[in-house]
């Protein structure tokens, strides 16, 4: 198995500049190891800190009333306010996904103590 590169003479003779280790080339130049140790394990559930917590609950109320409006504009003014349905009902989307991101702890950009 050959690791960096053809650096063998046709005829089998190692030919590697600067290598010392014989016939124990793969081994050798085998993958190194990661540049540091594997992040900590995380719990698989945590519970939300109390701001994250009233925030899901901001969110999801506005979610509800968002919902509620862009149905409502469009029951009782008809297609007129569909635009406005529309933006309604993509703030209910957003806000909503943002409250389970909030109740569910977040997103983690930082999986190592190091970054």
């Amino acid at each position: 198995m050959e690791v960096h590169g053809d650096h063998h003479d046709n005829d089998g003779a190692h030919a590697c500049e600067g290598c010392e280790h014989g016939d124990s080339h793969a081994q050798v130049h085998a993958a190194d190891p990661a540049p540091h140790e594997a992040a900590p394990k995380v719990p698989r559930f945590e519970r939300p800190d109390n701001g994250s917590l009233i925030r899901a609950i901001a969110l999801f109320v506005l979610s509800i009333v968002s919902f509620f409006g862009a149905v409502n504009s469009l029951t009782h003014y008809g297609t007129i306010m569909a635009p406005v349905a529309g933006i309604l009902g993509t703030v209910g989307i957003l806000s909503m996904w943002g409250a389970l991101i909030h109740v569910t702890g977040g997103e983690r950009f930082d999986d190592h103590p190091w970054v």
